[in-house]
């Protein structure tokens, strides 16, 4: 049974997840201070989950043995440097002062723009179905951190 469903198509839905919870933040502050808190923690945890999801299904898997993904470690690192940039807002948002996310927004892209210019599309083109399978399989696995957190707090 052959699937429709592309590694590239799973994953632009969760950047795309990722930018609405961006524009959500953005939206809320400077407005309502436990609205921009409450929109903070959704994207933090929306972002964490989509690493944990890159990083324990698809990379993962591309680095058995594979040295043809070369570039994944750098973006391993870049994961590191948004969430210190994630951090780094956390702690601005605290002192309740203006302050703005642009060159989070601006990283963000660009790191978005490699996964879904280059790293995705050549998983696609390049592995066979079955491995193919075997990575939306673990994506579908790995717990959504959204989920348990409204969970917890409904």
């Amino acid at each position: 049974m052959k699937s429709d469903t592309k590694i590239t198509s799973l994953m632009i839905k969760s950047h795309q997840q990722i930018e609405q919870l961006i524009n959500q933040f953005e939206k809320s502050l400077g407005r309502d201070s436990k609205l921009a808190d409450k929109s903070f923690l959704e994207l933090r945890i929306g972002l964490e989950q989509h690493f944990l999801t890159e990083e324990k299904a698809i990379f993962a898997f591309s680095q058995q043995g594979n040295d043809k993904y070369n570039g994944i470690p750098n973006l391993i690192q870049q994961h590191g440097i948004m969430l210190e940039m994630i951090n780094n807002i956390k702690n601005q948002l605290a002192t309740k002062k203006s302050f703005s996310i642009s060159e989070f927004k601006t990283y963000i892209g660009k790191h978005r723009m490699i996964e879904e210019g280059i790293l995705y599309p050549k998983l696609d083109a390049e592995l066979n179905e079955s491995q193919k399978q075997f990575i939306i399989k673990k994506i579908e696995e790995i717990p959504s951190l959204t989920e348990k957190y409204q969970d917890e707090n409904d």
